[in-house]
């Protein structure tokens, strides 16, 4: 058995359309925004409507007792100090403050235990767009976490009080900014103030 014979006619080439597929890859930077960028900041916040997302996403009823006041300062840009009992709704409020905000959001949480306990948090609900920068991390797979940290591909990032004194971490922070604004900051337990 012989292959087919295959002809090329250049006229069938020149009268149909064209089709060019490359695969070109250039890793760098194309165009650099001068300015950092900010977040939106939001004047009047409706109740009904954060109820609506709390249901949606969390599938809650309601807010428990000082989380619709805590979200509300939140987005408004005001600074809060939330004092409530174990379980009641601390992590939600900035969550969901962080759910309807543009931007970033980094928790400073004590221990890897809480991290990894408030990833799977999300996960559980479909938040995969979380990222827990600990020791923990493999060592071969941190520069990548790093990396897409800085392109901002996380809403939320927990980490350890102590990342912000390596340096590394803090220019990521930098290399953020310039595309994606930081929307909350998160101190997720009062001992992680004073580091």
């Amino acid at each position: 058995m012989s292959a087919p014979i295959i002809t090329f006619n250049e006229n069938l080439v020149t009268r149909g359309v064209k089709i060019v597929i490359q695969d070109i890859s250039f890793p760098n930077i194309i165009a650099h925004q001068e300015e950092g960028t900010t977040s939106t900041l939001v004047d009047d916040v409706s109740e009904d409507t954060l109820l609506f997302f709390l249901n949606y996403i969390f599938r809650y009823p309601s807010f428990l007792e000082g989380q619709f006041e805590t979200i509300k300062r939140t987005l408004q840009g005001k600074d809060s100090v939330v004092l409530l009992p174990t379980s009641g709704g601390k992590s939600l409020a900035f969550q969901l403050a962080s759910l309807v905000s543009v931007g970033v959001t980094i928790i400073i949480d004590p221990t890897t235990a809480l991290i990894e306990d408030q990833i799977d948090n999300l996960f559980r609900i479909g938040i995969d767009r979380v990222v827990g920068i600990t020791s923990m991390v493999e060592r071969s797979l941190k520069p990548k976490l790093m990396e897409s940290f800085a392109k901002g591909e996380y809403i939320f990032c927990y980490i350890a009080p102590q990342r912000l004194q390596i340096q590394q971490f803090r220019d990521k922070i930098v290399a953020l900014t310039t595309s994606t604004p930081i929307s909350i900051i998160a101190i997720d337990e009062a001992h992680c103030v004073s580091e």
